[in-house]
């Protein structure tokens, strides 16, 4: 995996969507959220990203090898404030069973799932703003 080009691309783009390889994957029009949001890591601005982010996809590899017919990739995005968010995330085509799912996740792991996010959209929905 090239973590230096990763990291080109995520700070170009503000996030990115990436296969266990490191390859960019595209989710399309999915709502995505955190499959595991007790196990989502938050690097500070102030660190350099290149050995945080290496260690969490050969830490997390293994969630997104499990065998399910959820769509998985590794998600990164950049907090507006400067820091770096890593997660394996999932998502639904369903914004409504994105939320029913995410809500539930975040329960299950003792760690709230904020928001939804639209690739397609470039579109993020908070779940306190969510009926």
């Amino acid at each position: 995996m090239d973590v230096p080009l990763l990291l080109q691309t995520i700070r170009a783009a503000g996030g990115a969507t990436f296969d266990p390889a490191g390859r960019p994957t595209n989710p399309g029009a999915r709502w995505l959220y955190p499959r595991h949001p007790g196990q989502t890591v938050i690097v500070r601005a102030s660190v350099d990203w290149e050995a945080p982010l290496r260690h969490f996809v050969e830490t997390h590899r293994s969630l997104l090898g499990q065998n399910s017919p959820e769509w998985r990739a590794f998600g990164a995005w950049i907090h507006p404030e400067g820091d770096l968010y890593l997660d394996t995330v999932t998502g639904r085509f369903d914004r409504e069973e994105a939320r029913r799912e995410a809500l539930r996740v975040g329960e299950r792991e003792g760690r709230r799932v904020v928001a939804l996010f639209q690739f397609s959209s470039e579109r993020t929905v908070p779940l306190a703003e969510e009926p």
